[in-house]
């Protein structure tokens, strides 16, 4: 061009630089301005000088072509020399333009790439065409700055630094020297940023109010990777100059990198009101994009493609955000967009293909691979792109091959060794994948996150625990907010059983990463197997939303459903996990669970056969189910051999003896199953299934002090109200009634509303004679359970004894109804109809619980009492010597044999039954006064006192004569009787009617 002072044309030699660096190093709004004209955009910076009355000369590449049109410099001067960039138009803008406005398109723009070596262009700066004049040997400093300013747009960057300081001995406190002479040792060659610093530093300190050496030596500070200084030199920066847009480009991207994304929006933001540059919103998007806030990434894309709508790597951007919205149909036409402005752009096919694989067109992502590396042989990230897309089709040599290859194109990219190592892991070489994690780390110690988790889950494979959770705590203290980190230390504590550890990992890594489908997997099986069945539905539910179809979602969601009884649901999540995964042997086992529950036994029998084809010969949760399922059908001898199976494969499995000792027990083995019980207790300790099933076979062997230390063995593991009212019914049968009492009472006290826990505290009290409160009791129990035959039946006995016979019949009826085939039932009926004196109705119940037992004492002697009731005792001897005959220990009968024998003045053997009776069952307490009625009658009143008074004080109620009439006491004996009952103490002793 023809610059103003001069006559002549001039070439003004230069270089190109990127241009998003304009955003960063102009302070001239002007300029920032007419870049967003619409018909003139400055889309080119340069070194070359461009001096007054230049604006307008063409810009020229080293073949000649005219590349653009200079539009004038960014007005920066230094000591009377114009230091800045120059700013010009595309000649692709300026055709463009012309197209708009209908003039005739004779020009055409050509993108081919210039044929031409490094060693040519670098040969040209020695042209004397670009020649630079030295200045005299007693230049000024002005003269010295022109000379400066010509020699670094040039590249002479040395020489440049030469005449700065030339210029400091000079004019040492030249704040401007300094300045420039920092920009020049940080420039992209030299990066000399150590002594760049050194010289912002020195002209801070003579101008500290100058806002360019405040940003610059924040930009250094950034480059270092000292974010933090960083901040505070561009803080000062603002703070000298709030209105340079720059200065907030900068900040914002300061922050980003210290992943104050908030912050950093704001910052952006403030550099969009200033000017909305098209490089503003991208870098909005992108902090957008790290945010997660996808929908408004997509916005500001959208800005940026509507001022720059010829920018290929603005669809490229554009693509990868639809395909975080799940838009891939979007994703696609910007990718094929981005690849039609831009044939040849590298990144645009492996975008494409990385979209490719996501949607599982695996032959259009390798196409697109092939094609990355065929424009680019040297670009290793296209050889790890193939190389997943590889792995994904598990050609191993073929990934590995490229993952090698990749790291021989750049040996010092820690992202690639990175890479590779998941390759091992997905190959099991654990050995190979700590290797190059491990590379990778020591490439990038302080600034790799990923690398320590994931070596982090090889160091867990290899059974180092320690060095596992040092990597996972080393990942997460480098990202605070990785949630990745997170989620595998927290898998990590789950899988050691540390729940409430892994709890707060995967809570904290669903908030950094709201949408991991994965996390929710992971935490709502903490949460199931923390019991909180609740929260872990919910969990499942979102990884089912977030995730529809991952089979494991679904066999997670029916495990949980199953534990709270929602059978059916469970079903139906089990179905759905087979139709998306038809070869899952999980789902076959867990459906086989649920059907088991459902009692569809064959089909639990076809799904665990099922499983068994399918999972692994080692996993014997099949063998165990179809086990579970033989006994369920009778198969005993089927089941035992499942069992015996899967013990031979893992004999460390508790469970397995756990059920083969319940088979044993239905092939009345009992002592082979307490065998197996302690087997699996010494597998299993903690495990109360074990000691609850153990303790009920020896109460079934009337072994009650080993059951007791059982039970008690299980409240300590498991002290709950269930588990408190079975060692109360142990500690009956011990005749331990006040013990018995206290657990039921704890029962109760743990669970309000254990029908159960009353109705055995009930039986308590009955046992100790107090009926009013075993009522109560029976009361609480009907209430709580109003179709439990069990407590009609045991409240219409306290009721018989309370005299009651109408309210006891009423419940017998109800029991009966609830339980017609219980002989007790018939037997307490005939009882109370005994009572009611409906005898005959009371012989028919007699001969129905004969007809339902009849081999069981009970009923003889039901039939016994009636005939005696209605004096025909030949009759009741004959049914108490049959109630004896089934069972000679039946001692009720010998103490009614006793009466009858009273009555018939055969007061010895009356006595000797009742001695018989007593000493068979010592709570019988009717013989045993009546023996104390003997002893008063012969004159020993002292002894009959004291056993009369020990009777009355277990059971007060004898004290009344009604009561010895239903007893069936004799009228001589009662006689005698009012006689010992008549006395004071004995008195003292009774109840009230």
């Amino acid at each position: 061009s023809i610059p103003k002072e001069r006559q002549n044309l001039q070439l003004n030699p230069g270089y190109l630089q990127i241009r998003e660096d304009l955003f960063g190093r102009t302070d001239d709004r002007s300029v920032l301005k007419s870049f967003l004209n619409k018909g003139y955009k400055l889309n080119l910076s340069y070194s070359n000088l461009s001096l007054h009355g230049t604006s307008g000369g063409p810009l020229l590449d080293a073949m000649g072509q005219v590349i653009g049109i200079n539009g004038g410099p960014e007005n920066s001067p230094i000591s009377q020399s114009q230091i800045s960039f120059g700013y010009g138009t595309p000649s692709s803008s300026i055709v463009g333009l012309a197209t708009e406005v209908g003039i005739k398109k004779e020009l055409f723009v050509s993108t081919d790439t210039p044929n031409i070596k490094d060693s040519e262009i670098n040969s040209l700066w020695e042209h004397p065409l670009f020649a630079i004049k030295n200045p005299s040997a007693n230049a000024n400093v002005d003269e010295l700055f022109q000379y400066a300013n010509q020699l670094w747009r040039v590249r002479k960057f040395s020489e440049t630094v030469d005449v700065l300081e030339q210029i400091l001995k000079l004019d040492k406190d030249s704040y401007q020297a300094h300045y420039v002479l920092g920009l020049i040792l940080s420039n992209e060659d030299d990066r000399q940023y150590e002594k760049a610093l050194d010289a912002f530093d020195k002209a801070i300190s003579i101008n500290p109010y100058h806002f360019q050496s405040w940003k610059s030596k924040s930009a250094v500070l950034h480059n270092l990777k000292r974010y933090t200084e960083a901040l505070l030199a561009s803080d000062q920066a603002i703070n000298e100059n709030n209105e340079d847009m720059s200065l907030y480009v900068l900040r914002s991207s300061i922050l980003l990198q210290l992943k104050r994304y908030p912050e950093a929006l704001e910052a952006i933001n403030q550099a969009i009101n200033i000017e909305g540059l098209d490089f503003n919103y991208f870098i909005r998007t992108y902090i957008r994009y790290l945010s997660k806030d996808y929908a408004a990434a997509l916005a500001d894309s959208n800005q940026f493609i509507t001022l720059q709508p010829d920018n290929a790597s603005a669809y490229i951007v554009r693509g990868q955000i639809r395909i975080q919205l799940k838009d891939n149909k979007a994703a696609l036409a910007d990718f094929n967009q981005a690849i039609k402005l831009r044939p040849n752009d590298v990144d645009a096919y492996t975008s494409r293909g990385h979209l490719y694989l996501n949607i599982k067109d695996n032959k259009a992502a390798l196409a697109d691979y092939n094609q990355a590396i065929k424009l680019q042989p040297d670009n290793a990230d296209a050889y790890t792109s193939r190389g997943e897309l590889y792995k994904r089709l598990k050609d191993n040599k073929a990934a590995l091959a490229d993952y090698n290859h990749a790291i021989k194109l750049q040996p010092e990219n820690a992202l690639l060794y990175f890479l590779r190592g998941t390759y091992y892991d997905a190959v099991k070489d654990n050995k190979a994948a700590l290797a190059d994690f491990s590379q990778a780390i020591r490439l990038k110690p302080n600034n790799f996150a990923d690398a320590y988790y994931w070596r982090g889950n090889i160091y867990k494979n290899l059974k180092d625990e320690k060095a596992a959770l040092t990597d996972y705590n080393q990942a997460i203290k480098l990202e605070p907010d990785n949630a990745f980190a997170y989620h595998w230390r927290g898998k990590f504590h789950h899988d050691f059983k540390n729940y409430p550890a892994a709890l707060a990992d995967l809570s904290q890594a669903i908030k950094l990463e709201p949408n991991n489908a994965n996390a929710y997997r992971q935490r709502g099986d903490v949460l199931y197997q923390l019991n909180n069945y609740q929260e872990a539905l919910a969990d499942f539910n979102q990884a089912i939303k977030l995730q529809a179809d991952n089979a494991e979602n679904y066999i997670l969601r029916g495990i949980v459903r199953k534990e709270l009884n929602k059978y059916q649901e469970a079903r139906e999540d089990y179905n759905q996990a087979i139709k998306l995964q038809p070869n899952n042997g999980n789902a076959y086992y867990w459906r086989g669970e649920i059907l088991y529950l459902l009692n569809k036994y064959q089909e639990a029998l076809a799904d665990s056969n099922q499983a068994l084809k399918i999972l692994p010969p080692n996993d014997i949760r099949p063998l165990v189910l179809r086990g579970n399922v033989r006994v369920k059908l009778n198969k005993y001898q089927e089941a035992l051999a499942d069992y015996n199976q899967a013990i031979k494969i893992q004999p460390d499995d508790g469970d397995s003896y756990y059920w083969r000792g319940n088979v044993l027990v239905k092939l009345k083995k009992e002592q082979n199953a307490l065998a197996d019980y302690k087997k699996a207790i010494e597998l299993q300790p903690n495990d109360v299934s074990n000691y609850i099933r153990r303790a009920t076979v020896l109460y079934q062997l009337n072994k009650y002090q080993e059951a007791l230390a059982d039970y008690s063995q299980v409240i300590t593991l498991q002290p709950n109200s269930d588990n408190y009212v079975s060692r109360g019914i142990v500690y009956k049968d011990l005749k331990d009634y006040q013990a018995a009492l206290a657990d039921f009472n704890q029962a109760i006290k743990l669970q309000q509303n254990n029908a159960n826990a009353y109705y055995w505290r009930g039986n308590a009290y009955y046992w100790l004679r107090d009926y009013q409160a075993a009522l109560a009791d029976y009361n609480q129990a009907i209430k709580l359970q109003p179709n439990d035959a069990n407590s009609y039946y045991s409240r219409s006995v306290v009721r018989y004894f309370l005299i009651d016979y109408q309210a006891a019949l009423t419940d017998l009826d109800q029991a009966i109804k609830l339980q017609h085939n219980d002989f007790s039932n018939y037997y307490w009926r005939g009882f109370v109809r005994n009572g009611l004196k409906d005898y005959q109705s009371a012989l028919a119940d007699c001969n129905q619980a004969i007809k339902l037992q009849p081999n069981d004492a009970l009923g003889y002697y039901c039939r016994g009492v009636v005939y005696q009731k209605q004096g025909d005792d030949n009759a009741a001897l004959s049914e108490y010597t049959q109630a004896l005959a089934k069972d000679k220990t039946f001692a009720a009968a010998n103490a009614k044999i006793g009466y009858i024998k009273y009555e018939r003045g055969d007061i010895a053997g009356a006595i000797q039954e009742w001695q018989k009776a007593v000493q068979l069952d010592s709570d019988l307490t009717g013989p045993q006064l009546a023996l104390a009625v003997v002893l008063h009658s012969r004159g020993e009143q002292q002894k009959a006192l004291n056993m009369a008074q020990a009777t009355l004080r277990v059971d007060k109620y004898l004290a009344d004569v009604e009561v010895l009439k239903q007893t069936l006491w004799g009228t001589k004996l009662i006689a005698e009787g009012e006689k010992l009952l008549a006395h004071p103490n004995i008195q003292a002793l009774r109840v009230k009617k």
